[in-house]
């Protein structure tokens, strides 16, 4: 009999701990997918972002496949610092492509809101994603699309 008690017990901190680091990989793809999505026309540069954060995550390809199928549920963490990770992880996919569209920056609007940020600190998530997309795609002008973004922002 307690045996199974502490069969139990581990199993209850196994669940934890995996069902915490899942929704902790959750909270950071929900968004990274919507952004995917947004426009309706998932870009290649989009996907292999996301499935270079995935594999960071230590998600498997086929994982990937099913969140596109059926996108996981979106909590917010409650640090900030990983609310402003993941609004600049949102960003990247958004810039990916080299053009942002109206939608996905309504998503990114509503984003900062959701995770309780500033419209300054989306701005600053916008900047930081520029400098790392030039790191990740050498060559690439975003400049033009920040501006019209940060004026977005702005607006709002």
């Amino acid at each position: 009999m307690w045996v199974a008690a502490i069969e139990d017990s581990l199993m209850s901190v196994f669940d934890f701990l995996f069902r915490s680091q899942r929704e902790r990989v959750h909270a950071q793809i929900a968004p990274m997918l919507a952004m995917l999505l947004a426009d309706g026309k998932p870009h290649p540069n989009e996907m292999k972002f996301i499935a270079m954060r995935l594999g960071e995550l230590g998600v498997p390809p086929s994982e990937f496949e099913q969140m596109l199928r059926n996108p996981p549920k979106f909590v917010p963490p409650s640090a900030r610092d990983q609310r402003l990770r993941i609004l600049v992880e949102t960003a990247l996919v958004m810039l990916a492509d080299g053009s942002v569209d109206p939608s996905e920056m309504a998503l990114f609007v509503g984003l900062t809101h959701r995770l309780e940020l500033t419209a300054e600190e989306a701005g600053l998530a916008l900047l930081a994603a520029r400098e790392l997309m030039k790191r990740l795609q050498p060559g690439s002008d975003l400049d033009s699309e920040i501006t019209t973004a940060l004026t977005t922002l702005g607006s709002r």
